[in-house]
């Protein structure tokens, strides 16, 4: 055989390869799926079927997956705990699932905590605790109950730090007590936490008003952070797997978010809400792979756009804003800074602007936006509606979708002519989506009128 031949050979027998190993790959999946299949008719037939006569594989299969169904909402406290006595088979078979076992709240009784502890295997896990104010009708019994619980949870969570931080990977604590906190807070910080990805801290607004903010926890694989009401610095930590921060009921200045990007390098989305700031700078903050941005809750959203320079931001959601018109009096727009990859915005609960132009000028921060979500905001004069329906040139000359959705009758109106405004100028608009039942209960007449200018569908939250 000559030397072309074996060469031609020798790629028929690679293509040949390339065949068998994409189907191969085919059979693989369709063997998977037919292995899914499976399992879920086993379950479908076993709901039927008295619990003794099924076989063992299929009830573990069963518990599994009320489990995973539980897992995913609400977690009901003990309910591995009561599978164990229903029978001594389940037991047992429950017994050998360690993934049952492995999500703890700190509001369980000490010895079931343990109980659940030693069944759990080595297992990441997942703790909880949600605790709520007790109502001042109940007096002070209730009062007196409340510091008691206070008094286990840290007992309990300093017990789990000491011997288990290393397994935890979910820590969420949502309380109303400031002494909760003031007790945790210290030992979070002293802890690092190597398995952690989910950390998220809610505490009642106003409860921690302390001079220096608390430390944060070394956790060198967190990937979200939630914290609400707790004034947190981020000058000691180095979240690099970190991609979503959101920061809501405390104040928020240049240094913090100066410090959030040194800490937080690959972050991709941030939510920052109900906090005041009145500090006007010039140095601008970098966060190179910031995809979402959402600001809100009495901010001025233009001293934090003007503070950050985001190249990969993709879309903006800016909420319950108080639109003071300062720096435009002050500086106008020749500091303006844009954010031409913006695509997507979304104004939401937005306050009647005191000045007409401030709408516009916030505007001109996202020029390249093709869709603009408007959510319960107001159509009166020198309000965002109103603008969109007068500017001249229109604004927002790429804009192609808008949904508008918890709307005022007035604001229905001022729809059309936002549609006609943006024809009249060659700037039509693809696309109107209406929610929160404004398409079923809208005027036949006003619907009419909008469809011949523009597809009008129901928008999906």
């Amino acid at each position: 055989m000559d030397l072309k031949a074996q060469r031609r050979r020798v790629e028929e027998l690679d293509a040949q390869g390339t065949l068998l190993e994409r189907r191969i790959e085919d059979l693989i999946e369709e063997l998977e799926s037919v292995r899914l299949a499976y399992s879920e008719n086993r379950l479908e037939r076993a709901a039927s079927i008295p619990l003794h006569t099924l076989p063992d594989d299929v009830l573990k299969l069963m518990l599994e997956a009320a489990y995973d169904h539980e897992d995913n909402g609400d977690c009901f406290e003990l309910q591995s705990i009561v599978i164990t006595h229903v029978s001594r088979r389940l037991r047992q078979l429950a017994l050998s699932l360690p993934r049952l076992w492995n999500c703890l709240h700190l509001d369980t009784p000490t010895p079931l905590l343990e109980l659940q502890l030693s069944r759990s295997g080595d297992l990441p896990l997942r703790v909880l605790l949600y605790h709520n104010k007790p109502e001042r009708r109940d007096g002070q019994s209730a009062i007196l109950r409340d510091n008691n619980m206070i008094t286990r949870y840290v007992e309990q969570l300093g017990l789990l730090l000491r011997l288990h931080a290393h397994r935890i990977a979910h820590l969420t604590i949502d309380s109303h007590s400031a002494r909760l906190f003031l007790s945790i807070l210290p030992r979070l910080h002293r802890q690092p936490f190597p398995q952690a990805m989910l950390l998220e801290l809610t505490a009642e607004r106003h409860a921690l008003t302390v001079k220096d903010p608390y430390l944060l926890p070394e956790c060198p694989k967190l990937d979200m952070l939630w914290l609400s009401a707790i004034p947190a610095s981020f000058s000691n930590v180095f979240y690099e797997s970190l991609t979503y921060l959101s920061i809501t009921d405390t104040k928020v200045l240049h240094r913090d978010l100066s410090d959030v990007a040194r800490a937080c390098p690959n972050l991709a989305e941030l939510h920052m809400s109900s906090f005041r700031v009145v500090t006007n700078t010039s140095e601008t903050i970098r966060f190179p792979h910031l995809e979402t941005l959402g600001l809100g809750g009495w901010s001025r959203p233009d001293i934090y756009l003007d503070w950050l320079d985001m190249p990969s931001l993709s879309d903006l959601t800016i909420f319950s804003a108080d639109l003071i018109p300062h720096r435009f009096d002050t500086r106008g727009l020749e500091s303006l800074r844009p954010f031409p990859t913006a695509r997507t915005v979304e104004f939401s609960r937005m306050q009647v602007s005191a000045v007409p132009l401030y709408d516009e000028n916030i505007l001109k921060y996202v020029p390249n936006v093709t869709t603009l979500l408007l959510r319960r905001c107001p159509a009166k004069d020198g309000s965002l509606f109103e603008h969109l329906a007068t500017a001249d040139p229109p604004s927002l000359a790429a804009l192609q979708t808008l949904i508008a959705t918890e709307l005022e009758k007035d604001a229905q109106d001022v729809l059309l002519r936002i549609v006609q405004h943006r024809a009249r100028h060659e700037l039509p608009l693809k696309e109107v989506q209406l929610g929160r039942g404004i398409l079923d209960n809208m005027d036949e007449e006003l619907l009419r009128a909008l469809g011949e200018h523009v597809a009008v569908t129901k928008f999906e939250e």
